[in-house]
């Protein structure tokens, strides 16, 4: 509803649909760079994104695209876990299978990547699998993401994080937020899940005896991983429903896939057998976060048997986070799908999903909507992108994204009233001609705004206490890939802030004005920083500095009320003058 009042209010918006099919532009989407931007304190992100890989990954899965992030949010950091530290292959018990080398001093950063590609001594490494760690329970995997987000909230402060998980990745991130067990806290401080080639409702690749080779090397196909990751457990004349994923009984005779039994059934991995298990699509979905997948169109690693939990012409079985939310959970939740033909080699795309930068920062983009906004703090400078939304193609219509163009929402806090929010905001190239637009929670309202943005803006609102939407609009095609936008909000309370109409410090005149205003000042003309004048909508139309202070040429203005705000070191002096 906020979008219909903002596009009623503020301007008229032509409609593009970008499509999804964009195999042309994959050569310069893997060659793009992120620009190295230099501010005065250190860059910041909402809320860290937390890296989880797939089935025989490890951290290296995600190494390309935290590394090209790195010029813009800084180096990742790898969090290291063991998840079968007893070395046993016949128990699962977390309590004894999970061994983290998380350190206690964990910096802070904007990336965090997991391996789960360790043994127990805490040796890590970027392929194979060390004692199959990496093929463990995904019980075990969402338990580790819990201990993974305590450390990482602990070291940065932040309220939550963001996930993406690639194929099992995806799913183990699914088990964590659907599974309060694994929080350590009383809400799962989750902001945004991201799924890139994720199973959703598991796979089915034929039996044991007719899987091809090619496609499991290094894989123990008795593992829990392949175990938990099963649509269904198919024997010669029956199948039954995959535990893990639609819930049953942990037991060989019920779990078994032809002649083969598993190397252990403790899917919720307890340490007991035997127990009925609720599975991960009967359990509640929490919609109060943002969604976005990634998948390939033609991807081997999921089944088309279940294509009930897709949307009308996609061939996937289950890979689109979209579709099997929009199929298995009712609520109000935001999501966006990003569906293409990746090349790849064995398995067509699918474990090349990773290395589709572009669209993965697509799906990273931050949130459309007032009710999940990303929280910011005062005196930060943080950075975010305009990036392309998703939208109806590849001859399916079941899902389109709600927007157009891209709405970035953050929210922040002004502790008390009779103040002056100022958000500074700068844009790239690609970034100026957006909106730069502020929304008051309390009142419902958009209480300023910039439309057509430069390069450099600032927009400051007299505003009392409560929680305040700083909102980007702006539109991206495929072809230009993103725009990216750096911005700070600061307050400048009451004990800073003066109206100066009941004050004699300085001067504006005449008043009303038509032509020019002249400034004079009863204090020395070194203590000022800068002179703004300011519109009603906050919109800055004049800053000079205070070598410049004399006369003003407003003959170009529009007529209105505007704010001459004169920024010293102590503070800010604000007197209006109406232009006419």
């Amino acid at each position: 509803m906020h979008r219909i009042i903002a596009l009623l209010l503020l301007f008229s918006c032509a409609v593009t649909l970008y499509g999804q099919a964009i195999d042309s532009d994959l050569g310069k989407i893997k060659s793009a760079q992120m620009p190295i931007v230099i501010r005065g304190s250190e860059v910041q992100i909402p809320y860290p994104i937390l890296y989880v890989h797939g089935l025989l990954g490890s951290s290296a899965s995600w190494q390309e695209m935290s590394g090209w992030l790195a010029s813009a949010l800084g180096d990742p950091i790898d969090l290291e876990f063991c998840l079968n530290a007893d070395g046993s292959l016949y128990a699962s018990d977390a309590a004894d299978d999970i061994e983290s080398f998380i350190p206690d001093n964990l910096p802070s950063a904007n990336q965090y990547v997991i391996n789960f590609n360790c043994n127990a001594s805490g040796f890590c490494s970027s392929s194979g699998s060390l004692i199959q760690s990496n093929q463990a329970g995904i019980y075990k995997q969402g338990e580790a993401i819990g201990m993974a987000i305590e450390a990482i909230l602990d070291a940065t402060g932040k309220s939550e994080v963001i996930l993406i998980g690639h194929s099992m990745g995806g799913v183990a991130c699914r088990q964590y937020l659907q599974n309060a067990d694994h929080w350590p806290f009383s809400t799962h401080k989750v902001a945004k899940l991201i799924t890139s080639g994720s199973p959703h409702v598991g796979f089915d690749l034929g039996s044991k005896v007719l899987k091809s080779p090619s496609l499991f090397i290094g894989i123990d196909t008795d593992s829990e991983a392949m175990r938990d990751l099963k649509n269904e457990h198919t024997g010669f004349l029956t199948s039954t429903p995959g535990v893990f994923f639609w819930g049953g009984v942990e037991d060989q005779d019920y779990m078994y896939d032809d002649i083969f039994y598993w190397w252990n059934v403790d899917v919720n991995c307890n340490g007991n057998i035997g127990e009925e298990v609720e599975g991960l699509n009967q359990r509640s979905m929490y919609t109060d976060l943002e969604f976005a997948s990634l998948y390939d169109t033609y991807d081997v690693v999921v089944s088309p048997s279940s294509t009930n939990y897709n949307f009308v012409g996609e061939t996937t079985g289950g890979e689109d986070l979209c579709s099997v939310l929009a199929n298995g959970w009712f609520g109000d939740f935001h999501c966006e799908s990003w569906g293409w033909d990746v090349p790849g080699g064995a398995t067509l795309g699918h474990n090349e999903l990773p290395e589709q930068l572009m669209q993965t920062l697509w799906a990273l983009d931050e949130a459309d909507d007032y009710v999940n906004s990303y929280e910011v703090a005062l005196n930060q400078w943080y950075t975010g992108f305009f990036t392309p939304q998703s939208s109806a193609s590849d001859d399916y219509s079941g899902y389109s994204g709600p927007y157009p163009t891209d709405w970035d929402d953050f929210i922040v806090t002004v502790p008390a009233s009779g103040g002056t929010l100022n958000v500074s905001a700068e844009f790239d190239a690609q970034s100026e001609g957006g909106s730069l637009l502020l929304y008051q929670v309390s009142t419902g309202q958009y209480i300023a705004v910039i439309e057509n943005v430069d390069s450099f803006e600032t927009l400051s609102t007299a505003v009392n206490a409560g929680d305040y939407i700083i909102e980007f609009n702006h539109e991206v095609t495929a072809t230009e890939g993103f725009g990216q936008y750096f911005f700070q909000a600061t307050w400048s309370g009451t004990t800073d802030v003066v109206d100066s109409t009941s004050k004699e410090d300085f001067r504006v005149w005449p008043n009303p004005a038509s032509d020019r205003i002249s400034i004079q000042c009863d204090f020395p003309l070194q203590s000022i920083l800068e002179i703004t004048l300011i519109d009603a909508l906050g919109k800055t139309y004049k800053t000079q500095v205070h070598s410049e202070l004399g006369v003003i040429d407003v003959s170009t203005f529009p007529s209105g009320l505007y704010s001459v705000a004169v920024r010293t070191e102590k503070g800010m002096l604000i007197k209006k003058v109406l232009i006419q």
